[in-house]
């Protein structure tokens, strides 16, 4: 089975996040459940890196923690945090100066690493669940108005959804 990931350009802390397909419920999808599909998403957003998979799944729990308390407005268990603290020891930031400067990250971990800790440090709301029903993916809210993860994909369904609403209704 080939598998497509939910990568919307959002900052890598938050594509881990979301490699977690959560349903109402307990039944959970893990898009990087193997070494193969960890290749496959790493590749897909554009490394060519190795990593553990043990360790990004534990990270990647760890940040689900955070980013959901975050969203929710409640304090997250003082182990992920504690966690999260100790992963960055190894993770020191380096930039790298270009047209556009940005963060140097060797590997996914550092690189969700630094984006963790600026949407987290972040004014609140910086972090934003879809707005669509269906939807479980979180996004970085980088205009105000924004309310889905993706304006092409659960945007577009919404809005479809209202107009079979407003013409059933004719």
């Amino acid at each position: 089975m080939v598998r497509t990931y939910p990568l919307i350009g959002e900052p890598a802390a938050l594509d881990l996040v979301n490699t977690l397909v959560r349903r109402g419920g307990p039944q959970q999808t893990d898009l990087i459940a193997t070494d193969r599909d960890l290749a496959r998403w790493l590749a897909a957003r554009g490394s060519s890196v190795e990593a553990d998979l043990a360790q990004v799944h534990k990270l990647r729990e760890c940040l689900t923690e955070l980013m959901d308390a975050r969203v929710l407005g409640t304090t997250p268990s003082p182990a992920a945090i504690a966690y999260l603290n100790e992963t960055s020891k190894g993770c020191p930031p380096e930039i790298v100066w270009a047209a556009r400067p940005r963060l140097a990250s060797d590997n996914i971990i550092s690189e969700c690493v630094s984006t963790a800790f600026a949407l987290l440090t972040a004014p609140h709301g910086a972090i934003r669940p879809c707005a669509h029903s269906e939807c479980t993916l979180l996004f970085a809210a980088t205009n105000a108005r924004r309310q889905w993860c993706s304006a092409a994909g659960c945007g577009n369904r919404a809005r479809a959804m209202r107009h079979y609403q407003r013409s059933a209704h004719v």
